[in-house]
């Protein structure tokens, strides 16, 4: 992003929306803040992810079900998120399902997008409004243009003006990334690839560089 925006010491809110999915924070080029926790499972609702829920709901549904803590551990981690309310998590089932206006998958769209909505809208804040440019990559954020459309709907009170038609066409796996609002917008919008096997094969790298 420092390269497309021209500066090095960035804010930026960076959208990671794949099956497993996060939003975070970055000022003056650091990370300062990730919608995960503990574990993978907080923040955003996910492919199979219940993400944040109220903790009340656990032993709830111990008393009545009977479940175990390690089965419930795994309802929550394996059954939840798309798969628990629109019965699928690939994304690319779900827009067909969304288009074809199952209720399920309208309900499930609806949520997902909220949940990436509220997380960078409480970045924003964060970043005090100063904020250089969103980033939507990973599978989905890179190739999903339903989930982008319907996640900038949702931040039209922040300014931001989405191009339909750009929208569209910025689809990684066609090669296609850059901007996807319009010049009017009051915060830019872009599609860039990710490529996280070769990060985390580099940061290993240093780390046992810097070891030794």
């Amino acid at each position: 992003m420092q390269k497309q925006l021209g500066k090095e010491d960035v804010n930026l809110i960076v959208c990671h929306i794949g099956n497993g999915a996060s939003v975070t924070a970055v000022k003056d080029g650091k990370c300062i803040d990730t919608s995960m926790g503990f574990t993978p499972n907080a923040g955003l609702m996910m492919g199979t992810r219940c993400g944040d829920i109220d903790a009340t709901i656990l032993p709830f549904i111990q008393k009545k079900t009977g479940y175990t803590p390690e089965e419930i551990n795994r309802i929550l981690n394996f059954e939840s998120g798309l798969e628990g309310i629109a019965g699928m998590n690939d994304l690319r089932d779900l827009d067909r399902a969304y288009e074809a206006k199952e209720r399920k998958a309208l309900l499930a769209v609806s949520m997902y997008t909220e949940r990436i909505m509220e997380y960078i809208a409480k970045y924003y804040v964060k970043l005090d409004g100063k904020v250089d440019a969103i980033c939507f990559t990973a599978g989905g954020g890179e190739n999903d243009p339903i989930i982008r459309k319907e996640t900038l709907k949702k931040l039209a009170p922040l300014g931001i003006i989405l191009d339909e038609d750009l929208n569209e066409e910025m689809l990684t796996r066609n090669k296609k990334e850059g901007i996807i609002t319009k010049p009017e917008s009051k915060i830019p919008v872009y599609v860039l690839a990710t490529d996280e096997e070769l990060i985390i094969a580099r940061d290993t790298y240093k780390i046992k560089i810097g070891g030794e």
